[in-house]
């Protein structure tokens, strides 16, 4: 069986994201059906919230846990006209890396991290201290 692809990868995330985005819109403390316990609010935090750990994790190569509470943005906004974006943000979720030593900047979407990493275009052999935050 073929291995998919990062392409369907990444379109299937984006996909299901925006289904989810969809189907928040309303009531949020209604019950997940297929999440006994849970409400559709605690629902798109955590894949909101997942998203963005994740894209924390990769961009800053993290060795020690990344406690969720301290990821960036991963709140689930009180205006309920921007629970859709936000969610949808998560899923294309871009890095922004300020290097603090120099006037140097990086963006790179979590597709480029997982696929080309950070560190490609750096020049060998010196110090970066980054400034690391989401742009979305």
């Amino acid at each position: 069986m073929p291995v998919p692809g990062d392409d369907r990868f990444f379109t299937e995330l984006r996909g299901c994201t925006a289904e989810l985005a969809r189907i928040i819109d309303g009531d949020l403390e209604r019950p997940v059906p297929t999440c006994p316990g849970w409400t559709f609010r605690q629902l798109a935090t955590h894949v909101g919230r997942g998203h963005r750990w994740a894209a924390q994790i990769v961009a800053t190569r993290a060795t020690t846990p990344i406690p969720t509470r301290e990821v960036a943005d991963g709140k689930l906004p009180s205006d309920p006209a921007q629970h859709a974006p936000w969610l949808n943000a998560g899923a294309e979720q871009v890095i922004l890396l300020e290097d603090v030593l120099s006037e140097t900047r990086y963006e790179r979407s979590g597709r480029e991290l997982s696929t080309r990493g950070l560190y490609l275009d750096l020049p060998a052999w010196s110090y970066h201290v980054f400034d690391c935050r989401t742009t979305a």
